[in-house]
């Protein structure tokens, strides 16, 4: 599961407009121990995250997004990005 895809089921209030971006990404990063930038950068394929960052991100998230999701979708031909 792309990291952005994981922060959407995360996050019911992202869709209906409650919450934002940015409160995720601070909420996320905080809990990673990494900064609302990196997070930021990480779920719009801009940056890839180094094998200790990976690991705490597949932690946090139960497995559901590993190493291979923070490569960009055209990557991977058998993922598609839900929005």
């Amino acid at each position: 599961m792309f990291l952005q895809d994981y922060l959407l089921k995360t996050y019911p209030g992202l869709r209906s407009g409650q919450t934002s971006w940015n409160q995720v990404e601070i909420d996320f990063a905080e809990k990673v121990g990494t900064s609302r930038q990196n997070i930021n950068r990480y779920r719009k394929f801009q940056r890839h995250p180094r094998p200790p960052m990976v690991a705490r991100i597949r932690k946090l998230t139960n497995g559901l997004v590993a190493a291979d999701d923070h490569l960009p979708p055209e990557q991977h031909p058998s993922k598609s990005r839900s929005i």
